[in-house]
């Protein structure tokens, strides 16, 4: 089991530029619409199974693709988060960790 990671937050205030903070704005909203699309998903093929239930094993991959599409933009937003707010995480031993990209899921735009 990996130890547990300490956040360092930044000791000065950050200040961000108002085409910093449009960027930042446009991830958040990217992150609302992939969940809510997430979201839908889900909702389409619960109604799906409703009037077709012999075929419910056929829908059951869609469902069950869909935490790891919401943890994959949960992750990348909160990556970009940390960074924008210099926030770190830091090992037991003191060593900050290795920041690596998320990957996107299958079937996704990069």
């Amino acid at each position: 089991m990996a130890s547990p990671l300490k956040t360092v937050l930044p000791e000065a205030p950050v200040t961000f530029t108002p085409e910093q903070i449009a960027e930042f704005h446009k991830k958040l909203r990217d992150l609302r619409h992939d969940v809510n699309g997430v979201l839908a998903i889900i909702v389409g093929t619960l109604e799906v199974m409703r009037l077709y239930p012999n075929d419910t094993a056929r829908f059951m991959t869609s469902l069950a693709q869909q935490p790891a599409r919401v943890e994959v933009s949960l992750k990348n937003f909160a990556a970009e988060f940390e960074k924008q707010f210099g926030i770190r995480k830091m090992n037991s031993d003191g060593s900050e960790t290795a920041s690596t990209p998320t990957p996107v899921p299958p079937g996704e735009p990069a």
